[in-house]
């Protein structure tokens, strides 16, 4: 390993109140910093950094602790019983960060046809904390007629099922899509 300060090579100093004004480290094989640090306290890494722990972001509070992100794909499994349409596929992909959790889901529609006032979407990739409901999103796309679609949705305290609600009927080909976002329990 080659450590680097201020420009000379080496760990010593001429004097024991000397100021560092920039700090790199380079890997035995490489000529290129690894981790370099500037006068103004920014570090750079030239690669991935791996945590087995949190970071503390703005404190070192308990609250500023950030020990899961994590992304990933979910397949939404929808209740029949609110769609007079059949779905052809489902898809989905989340986000956690901590223990917001935002979903996106697409259901393809093999068929035209309704969706009634309360539909059911099933497996959400965490279990909803007791008391938190969430928002979401959802729309079709393809062609509609009708008089609109609905944009609410609301889940269960300490399930993975989600509600969507829609107040007037549309017929619909295409897909249904939309987006949920809630804490994780």
């Amino acid at each position: 390993m080659t450590v680097t300060i201020n420009g000379t090579t080496g760990l010593a100093t001429d004097s024991t109140s000397a100021v560092v004004e920039a700090v790199s480290l380079n890997h035995p094989s490489s000529s290129t910093a690894a981790i370099t640090m500037d006068a103004s306290n920014n570090v750079t890494l030239a690669s991935n950094l791996t945590m087995t722990g949190g970071i503390y972001l703005g404190g070192t509070g308990s609250a500023n602790l950030l020990d899961d992100v994590e992304t990933g794909s979910w397949t939404p499994n929808f209740s029949t019983s609110g769609f007079t349409q059949s779905i052809s596929s489902t898809s989905g992909f989340y986000t956690k960060v901590g223990r917001l959790v935002t979903v996106q889901w697409i259901a393809s529609l093999a068929s035209a046809g309704y969706m009634s006032s309360l539909s059911v979407v099933n497996n959400l990739p965490f279990t909803t904390y007791s008391s938190w409901s969430g928002t979401t999103g959802f729309y079709g796309s393809g062609n509609i007629s009708g008089n609109g679609i609905g944009s609410s949705g609301y889940v269960d305290g300490n399930s993975t099922t989600l509600y969507l609600y829609q107040s007037i009927s549309s017929v619909l080909t295409g897909s249904w899509r939309g987006t949920h976002t809630y804490f994780a329990a």
